[in-house]
């Protein structure tokens, strides 16, 4: 046990192994919590098929990915929070932190437009037993004005800076620019 706390205690550029291995196990337990919850919603996916309605279908489907990649996401946040990140010149904490903000906003966006989309395809087939076609015209305009609504106010929270404590001016103009660059590249990803 000594020998193993020795070897932990090793560093390597300022992070010991104890980091580096504390890290990897969190990533790990991160895209295996994925993996999992993947395996059983498509389990439940598989019970919800046998049911009359395709609404409950519908909604496994929908919660699938995001939850997924929200998992591995936060593996990877809670590793980058074990190891010690530099906060000199610039404070790399606060734009890790940034860009998991962002990307959980994304995460949230892409959970809600899939639920819309489903629930709105599910209304339209319904709709479409009726006989009027009101409904049938109503229903894709107010997906569409549902989806703009959510990318709308999800890039005005993903582009609003967070709360910033009293800082040197300094400090606080390297916190923007690293929340810019935050959203730069997660607005570069959101158009692929």
């Amino acid at each position: 046990m000594a020998q193993l706390t020795e070897l932990f205690s090793r560093s390597f550029m300022e992070i010991s192994l104890g980091q580096v291995f504390g890290a990897f196990l969190v990533i790990l337990a991160g895209f295996l919590a994925k993996r999992i919850i993947t395996t059983v919603l498509r389990k439940i996916s598989k019970a919800a098929s046998i049911t009359k309605t395709t609404l409950d279908d519908m909604v496994v489907e929908a919660i699938a990915p995001p939850i997924g990649w929200a998992l591995g996401l936060g593996g990877i946040f809670v590793a980058l929070q074990i190891l010690p990140l530099p906060n000199e010149p610039l404070d790399i904490r606060y734009f890790v932190v940034a860009l998991i903000r962002g990307t959980s906003i994304m995460l949230a966006i892409w959970l809600g437009v899939r639920l819309s989309d489903g629930l709105f395809s599910y209304w339209l087939d319904r709709a479409k037993g009726t006989e009027s076609k009101l409904d049938d015209q109503f229903i894709p305009v107010l997906r569409r004005s549902l989806k703009v609504t959510l990318w709308v106010v999800g890039l005005t929270l993903l582009l609003r800076p967070p709360m910033l404590p009293q800082a040197s001016t300094g400090r606080t103009m390297s916190r923007l620019r690293a929340m810019s660059t935050a959203t730069t590249i997660l607005g570069s990803c959101a158009g692929t």
